[in-house]
């Protein structure tokens, strides 16, 4: 995944988006388990500035993440606040930490995870582009 320091901005910044798996044999009815994701919290700014990445950029990755996730998946998190997204500098497919300014978004505790089934998430889809071109039926 890339997203762009600006709407007008050529230059692309890499990023990873990680979810914990869970961890069948900790999980029961009650209680679910999941791996251990590394990075602070997305409102750690002197993290970000820190590692020289890009705010605009981080923010961008995350709308990107949750559209695709309401729009194109099947399921999402219902509790997106920033105790439930993690950043860390550099992304794991072979490029280095900050010389890319790529960056990895861990989404955690899926906890109140919500699945749209397809009829839904397509009236939701027509919704969200009719408020965004103020096509209203008016």
């Amino acid at each position: 995944l890339y997203t762009t320091t600006t709407a007008t901005s050529k230059t692309k910044i890499p990023f990873r988006v990680d979810i914990p798996k869970p961890i069948m044999h900790l999980t029961c009815k009650h209680v679910m388990v999941m791996s251990f994701c590394e990075g602070v919290r997305i409102d750690d700014l002197d993290y970000i500035r820190e590692e020289k990445l890009d705010p605009i950029a981080i923010m961008d990755g995350i709308a990107q993440t949750f559209a695709y996730m309401m729009y194109v998946s099947d399921i999402f998190n219902a509790d997106p606040h920033p105790g439930n997204i993690l950043i860390r500098a550099g992304i794991e497919d072979g490029l280095r930490k900050g010389e890319d300014g790529g960056f990895t978004l861990s989404i955690l505790d899926w906890g109140l995870a919500k699945r749209l089934p397809t009829t839904k998430r397509i009236a939701f889809c027509q919704m969200v582009h009719a408020s965004a071109t103020f096509d209203f039926g008016l």
